[in-house]
């Protein structure tokens, strides 16, 4: 059913790839007229309709979708894998297997019935409506009854065992795997609470009548399904695993409720609305239920990823136009920028006037659902009284981020700290049709602190060079620039190692410790080490041990390895992680029963993952034959047999290449094969068995098994492999993320001069 926002609707054009259209009636049971080709349906209405009409209408069809449904089944190379069907709709794949407007700024209600064997269950969107039984079928009716995007439209089955919660009157759905309940309890304790948390923090109730959660097999994350989220079976843990993996999944794709279905990106240029809150949700539940470190732990990881991709060239503004597919935008640019980006904005409004904005923004805009950036820029200003036109242009629709030098210089005479700030960033000579700020304006805290304490002043940068003066009695012994770190940037600021010494060791802003411990890096200043030491042992931040650790990685000596020794006790698992990590360079062989302590004792399966590496980095016969004993150990999902495999990769041991040629084979599991197949790729040469495992894993209906036999041939540069490949890559039922995917490995073939 529709109805024609003006007067004059003649014909209907409706997104629907490759299907075969049997007939088109209208309720009455006319027929109608249509055109069918490889993208649309265009249906010719029985006459002329006005915008105060309802037309109503069926299409009866048959498709054979190569994306959006997907259909999971047992073989021969894995008899226990599941019955299942699920869909993926985002961006533009629902169109693969129901006729539908294919686009985020048109929202339609739903009602769905689905009918299967009885063994199975039925989920979609919005509200169970009955289940009718028939013999040995079950009929399923799922009503949505509040509008919707066509990509979050769900259809999942499968047999699944029901976990049920309740919060304020919402029943909270999960659907689990039969043997997983236990620990489906576990994993999804916290929804709950998280629903209620958002529904406080954002002042609007969860706005639909029910929520669930589904777990399948093989799900590429998480998607926020209205109402359904579908998510990979890889979520539900067991105890162990709950120790280095948080809820944050949950989290995000719960935030999606209300940021990307209550209110959604009219158009996916504005994807960041969707994407960026729903990131920035989910760090703030980490800080109400972890602690406020973990929420600036995500915030900082957020921040250095961003740079990092942009060092790497991903450079694109946070919202744009200029893209070949909306799948292109699903990348730090909509999700961990826009993100850090949120976090600063709500530092220069606020915390009270920051979520009233964000409370106003969602009651302004829910009714017609659909939003863009300037749209969260006017609620702000409603609520405020402040114009941040200025700041979503800089920050959102121009490119990159501020770049800055940073000088300071101590005025004895007139006791004024004088502090000049350039602003180097430029245009990218490759992409010059991006914009990019000649000068961002920069709400700023500079802490400046001397022996009588620490004054934060706050100041506005908005040229390209300008200079500060901060009255104080005394040179300053601290200089923390945008104190708390609030704002994505580089910056350059030339200290001696023994500022940044004084700094780590008294700055009371933890975003101060953490900077001086990155720039004391590489240091081979033995004061500026022992600082480092010091902090790794005593930091009451676990956010500035783990960077004085990171920071004494590339220095050597009996004092670098005495703490990264006492740095694996530490009660944060990732500072032992890094700290394995780091001594494993060390490749001693005096190391190996500290690390076969590890594999035997610790805890968290990321820190023996790095243990396990370590000891194949040390390679001797001992290394091996603990990693052959770890492999028999067994794990959640395999973890510690996977980390044996990791380790011993390295490995020229004759008993290896048996080792990786057993677990490739079909009857293990697929998360046992994958980390295999990876292996043989550099063993494959000259054997057959192993050449013939890793084709077998790239033509298993195992997404994770094809892209590991991608990465195993794309060790190889023989004729013979190039030309399997280049035969594969153009097959037609190839998922297109995988065939993208198989022609890169093809170019890095020929890069290497296969054949040659």
């Amino acid at each position: 059913q529709m109805k024609p926002f003006v007067d004059g609707l003649k014909t209907v054009e409706l997104d629907a790839t490759k299907f075969n259209v049997e007939w088109v009636k209208l309720s009455n049971g006319n027929a109608l007229k249509y055109e069918a080709d490889k993208e649309k349906i265009t249906i010719i209405l029985d006459r002329v309709y006005k915008s105060s009409e309802t037309i109503s209408f069926t299409v009866k069809y048959s498709a054979q979708p190569k994306l959006g449904l997907t259909f999971v089944k047992p073989s021969t190379s894995d008899p226990k894998r599941p019955y299942q069907i699920w869909t993926q709709g985002e961006t533009l794949t629902n169109r693969e297997w129901f006729p539908c407007y294919d686009s985020p700024n048109d929202r339609a209600t739903s009602e769905t019935f689905i009918t299967v064997d009885s063994k199975y269950t039925a989920i979609s969107n919005g509200e169970l409506i009955e289940v009718k039984e028939n013999k040995n079928k079950k009929t399923y009716h799922w009503k949505m009854d509040y509008p919707f995007p066509s990509y979050l439209a769900s259809l999942v089955v499968g047999e699944f065992a029901e976990l049920k919660q309740e919060t304020e009157g919402v029943p909270i759905f999960h659907y689990v795997y039969k043997d997983q309940l236990e620990n489906a309890r576990r994993s999804f304790a916290s929804v709950p609470e998280m629903m209620r948390f958002f529904a406080t923090k954002l002042g609007h109730p969860y706005p639909y009548k029910k929520y669930a959660e589904v777990m399948v097999y093989e799900f590429p994350g998480g998607m926020e399904n209205i109402t359904a989220t579908t998510m990979t079976d890889n979520l539900v843990r067991d105890e162990r695993a709950m120790i280095d993996n948080n809820d944050g999944l949950s989290a995000h794709e719960l935030a999606h409720q209300w940021f990307g279905n209550l209110v959604t990106c009219r158009d996916w240029s504005e994807l960041w609305l969707n994407e960026g809150f729903a990131n920035f949700m989910d760090a703030v539940w980490l800080g109400h239920s972890k602690g406020q470190e973990e929420y600036l732990r995500d915030v900082l990881e957020s921040q250095n990823t961003v740079l990092q991709r942009y060092k790497q060239g991903s450079h694109r503004p946070v919202a744009t136009k200029r893209f070949y597919h909306p799948d292109d935008l699903f990348d730090e640019n909509s999700y961990a920028r826009p993100q850090v980006i949120i976090h600063y904005l709500k530092h220069i409004l606020g915390e009270e006037a920051f979520w009233k904005a964000v409370n106003h923004y969602i009651t302004v805009n829910r009714q017609r659902g659909l939003v863009t950036g300037t749209d969260l820029s006017k609620a702000i200003e409603d609520v405020t009284g402040q114009n941040l036109d200025w700041f979503f242009e800089q920050w959102i629709y121009k490119l990159g981020q501020p770049e800055l030098e940073i000088n300071s210089q101590y005025d004895e005479k007139k006791q004024q700290l004088k502090l000049t700030v350039k602003q180097l960033q430029k245009k990218d000579p490759e992409k010059p049709w991006f914009d990019v700020p000649e000068a961002y304006r920069l709400p700023v805290d500079i802490g400046i602190t001397t022996s009588k304490g620490t004054k934060i002043h706050q100041v506005i940068i908005n040229q390209i060079e300008q200079q500060f003066s901060f009255p104080t009695e005394e040179k300053p012994v601290i200089v923390n620039f945008d104190r708390g770190n609030y704002i994505l940037k580089t910056v350059k600021f030339t200290r001696t190692s023994d500022e940044l010494i004084y700094q780590l060791g008294s700055d009371e802003d933890v975003t101060g410790r953490i900077r001086a411990a990155v720039e004391l890096k590489n240091t081979v200043y033995e004061p500026a080490i022992l600082a480092l030491a010091t902090a790794a042992k005593e930091d009451k931040s676990s956010l500035v041990r783990l960077q004085a650790v990171d920071s004494l990685s590339t220095v050597k000596g009996e004092i670098v390895k005495k703490t990264l020794l006492a740095a694996l006790t530490d009660s944060n698992w990732q500072v032992r992680q890094r700290a394995v990590t780091i001594l494993g360079q060390f490749k001693d062989k005096d190391l190996l029963a500290i690390f076969q302590k590890i594999t035997g004792n610790e805890p968290s399966y990321k820190t023996v993952n790095a243990a396990a590496n370590a000891l194949g980095l040390i390679g001797s016969l001992e290394a091996v034959e603990v990693l052959l004993e770890l492999a028999k150990k067994p794990s959640w999902q395999d973890t510690l047999t996977r980390s044996a495999l990791l380790g011993l990769s390295y490995s020229q041991d004759p008993r290896v290449l048996d080792v990786a040629l057993k677990c490739a084979a079909p009857g293990n599991s697929r998360y046992i094969r994958s980390e295999a197949v990876e292996m043989l790729g550099a063993r494959a040469k000259g054997n057959k068995q192993a050449l013939d495992l890793i084709r077998m894993a790239l033509t298993d209906k195992s997404s994770s098994l094809n892209y590991s036999a991608l990465a195993a041939l794309s060790e190889m540069s023989d004729k013979e492999t190039l030309e399997f490949l280049e035969e594969y890559s153009k097959k037609t039922n190839l998922d297109p993320n995988l065939q993208k995917y198989a022609e890169q490995v093809v170019n890095q073939i020929k890069q290497k001069g296969a054949g040659n």
